[in-house]
């Protein structure tokens, strides 16, 4: 018998680099102008397949960070280990000292190379402050300390109801 040999080639499907990001938009973000950042909301990231590590960047007015409530900074790289990444939870906040508006439809990207961009889409809004002047007079402001001392600081006072007659008593 002749000794046969038999060559077979097989077909393996390529699964290409993935990122899956979660959820993929992020709203309610807010505070008043001249304060912030915002609360923090957070996705998850993760990939499969991959090639290189994954970057995350964010537009210029969001921050992002792997650690809640520090850290914040642009980009962040996950470092895949044997082509995957595992779900990473990423915080995300408006940045403080912006203006007054709205900072709609911003996208926070998770690129690797050859896998497809993923987006998180982020809208917040720094709301005006409000106007300091009192819309009518008022009288018997009081101010008074919490206990321990300075920790709450009630204060009170008593509106005029009508502009044109004098207040009761002061």
């Amino acid at each position: 018998m002749k000794d046969m040999l038999m060559i077979l080639r097989l077909r393996l499907p390529v699964v290409p680099p993935d990122i899956t990001v979660d959820p993929s938009s992020l709203t309610g973000f807010t505070y008043v102008a001249g304060g912030g950042p915002s609360l923090e909301k957070s996705f998850t990231v993760s990939g499969i397949n991959l090639t290189a590590d994954i970057s995350i960047t964010a537009s210029a007015n969001y921050e992002i960070s792997t650690t809640s409530g520090s850290g914040y900074t642009s980009p962040i790289t996950l470092i895949q280990n044997g082509g995957t990444v595992n779900d990473t939870t990423i915080y995300v906040r408006l940045k403080a000292g912006l203006n007054a508006g709205n900072y709609f439809n911003e996208d926070i990207t998770a690129s690797s190379t050859g896998a497809i961009d993923k987006t998180v889409t982020c809208s917040g809004t720094v709301i005006p402050p409000p106007d300091p002047r009192a819309k009518q007079p008022c009288y018997r402001f009081t101010a008074t300390t919490g206990d321990p001392t300075y920790s709450v600081i009630n204060v009170a006072w008593l509106m005029q109801r009508v502009p044109s007659s004098p207040p009761p008593d002061i």
